[in-house]
């Protein structure tokens, strides 16, 4: 299950994927906004989030985020995408890039 990790842990994570072949000119965060973040959460029955990688329409890593239920199965009545993607809508002063 997810667990909380520490700034260094997460900077060492994320620099790892940025400076590898994987993270060359690639998609590095996306950024996912509250209202329908909430929305997918509060669906009946959720309880929790899976994110998968996918790409987008320029071939550019994007996510596709759905509920899960307690049975871990996919709730796939409510999906989120077109999550804001940095490149192009980054942080101005995170430690994570």
């Amino acid at each position: 299950m997810s667990a909380q990790i520490s700034l260094n842990e997460a900077k060492s994570m994320t620099h790892a994927f940025q400076n590898s072949s994987l993270g060359t000119n690639q998609t590095i965060a996306g950024l996912v906004d509250k209202t329908n973040l909430l929305t997918l959460l509060n669906q009946e029955d959720c309880t929790g989030v899976r994110i998968y990688n996918a790409l987008n329409e320029e071939g550019k890593i994007t996510y596709v985020l759905v509920g899960v239920n307690a049975n871990n199965e996919d709730m796939t009545n409510y999906i989120l995408d077109k999550c804001n993607l940095c490149p192009t809508d980054c942080p101005i002063d995170s430690p994570l890039i």
